[in-house]
């Protein structure tokens, strides 16, 4: 395999840079900085308390009523 692995630490790391086209037509690339550790944890116990799609419920827990279409 010739040129098939890039280096690891590319993927690895703590922060995000996109390129975005703009509307003039040039890319500009914008850094995305890590967030703190508790910023993170805090993310990943919303993602993961998460309910399935469509299932709703009220604030006082009682399902809420399908909507029609």
């Amino acid at each position: 395999m010739a040129g098939g692995f890039k280096v690891l630490d590319e993927f690895l790391g703590d922060s995000l840079d996109l390129p975005i086209k703009c509307k003039d037509g040039t890319v500009r690339t914008f850094h995305i900085p890590a967030c703190s550790a508790e910023d993170g944890l805090r993310v990943q116990a919303l993602m993961e308390s998460g309910r399935p799609h469509g299932h709703r419920r009220h604030p006082d827990g009682r399902r809420s009523p399908r909507r029609r279409r």
